[in-house]
């Protein structure tokens, strides 16, 4: 998924939890954290894959921690 779409998606989610939650839209921060948090497995990942070649692929290391602790929360 290019970045723009984890971006919609996430900010879309976040957005219909909010107004079903809180009857309200999220506020600049909680964007900001949503526009960092759909970003920050790829900022991670894709450099170690890509030039370290530490990693096999792009979504590896930090997509499976992130999926972990949803799992387990």
């Amino acid at each position: 998924m290019w970045p723009w779409g984890h971006l919609a998606v996430g900010y879309l989610l976040y957005s219909g939890l909010s107004r079903w939650r809180f009857d309200r839209l999220p506020g600049s921060v909680a964007t900001l954290a949503v526009a960092f948090g759909t970003q920050f497995p790829d900022l991670v990942d894709k450099p170690l894959a890509w030039t370290v070649d530490v990693l096999a692929s792009g979504r590896s290391l930090t997509h499976s921690l992130l999926t972990a602790l949803v799992i387990c929360a």
